[in-house]
């Protein structure tokens, strides 16, 4: 049975606070503002937590329900099966806990796989979906032989000092150091074991279909031309470019992050168009 804070009077304290859970499967999670607008689900990514969403959460709330939590095995949520199919399920569970109706979805890089699973196993929840230079097919990383040592590869246990270093070649240059440090951060309170896992389980990952009546954005770094990302599978989805940023771009830039959602919010599907 998931702790997830039940109860009319536990959502109330949502809304006001946010909640930690606890138990096995406790999920935190963290609940803010009200509106009759659709609520604003975010999800993170490998290794991020609930703070990767602070800035977008705060200047959202004024206006509408704004939903976080941390996925097992980060931050301050329980431990337990590390897999993309479960992180999906817990979505699903936290939108069901809090009575929500219809969400719109914003996921961060591998959380994009989590979104397409949602979005494909709950149309009747979805009322929009925003990729945040999100993974779309990881198979197109390279051959099906290279895909495949990839994931065999990621069975090798590693060290804290290792996850950090493959991240900070993501941080790169771009990355103010604000956020290097929080990204960092949040990376060492991810489970060892969790970090091989989703991996492997990324190389593993489908798409699923896809319902082209979804409202969808696409908000990735400028100048990010991998083929992974979601925009190189869904070309036909509007996409924002956010200039000067590395891969965390709603830490690097939040002011254009935050106009690139209030676009679409605005509008159910946003224009394609530079972020400046």
């Amino acid at each position: 049975m998931r702790a997830f804070c039940p109860g009319l009077a536990a959502s109330l304290l949502l809304v006001l606070a946010g909640c930690a859970t606890a138990g096995v499967t406790g999920l935190h999670v963290e609940s803010r503002g009200a509106g009759a607008a659709p609520p604003v689900v975010f999800v993170h990514g490998l290794g991020g937590d609930t703070d990767t969403w602070a800035e977008a959460m705060t200047h959202l709330a004024p206006s509408r329900r704004v939903v976080a939590f941390d996925a097992r095995n980060h931050g301050q949520s329980a431990r337990g099966p590390a897999t993309l199919a479960q992180w999906s399920d817990d979505l699903f569970a936290v939108v069901q806990d809090l009575h929500l109706k219809k969400v719109v979805v914003v996921g961060h890089s591998m959380a994009g796989c989590v979104l397409q699973r949602f979005a494909a196993e709950h149309r009747e929840l979805v009322a929009g979906l925003v990729f945040v230079d999100a993974i779309g097919d990881f198979s197109r990383a390279g051959t099906k032989d290279e895909v495949d040592a990839f994931a065999l590869a990621q069975r090798r246990p590693t060290t804290l000092d290792e996850r950090r270093a493959q991240f900070t070649e993501l941080l790169a240059s771009k990355a103010r150091p604000e956020t290097n440090a929080r990204v960092l951060r949040s990376l060492g309170h991810l489970d060892g074991a969790a970090w091989s896992t989703l991996r492997e389980d990324l190389a593993r990952f489908t798409p699923p279909p896809f319902d082209a009546s979804i409202p969808t954005l696409a908000i990735e770094a400028a100048g990010n031309d991998a083929p992974v990302r979601y925009s190189a599978l869904r070309p036909d989805v509007p996409r924002v470019d956010v200039p000067s940023s590395s891969h965390w771009l709603m830490l690097d830039q939040p002011e254009a992050f935050a106009r690139a959602l209030d676009d679409f919010l605005a509008a159910g599907r946003s224009r394609p168009r530079d972020a400046r």
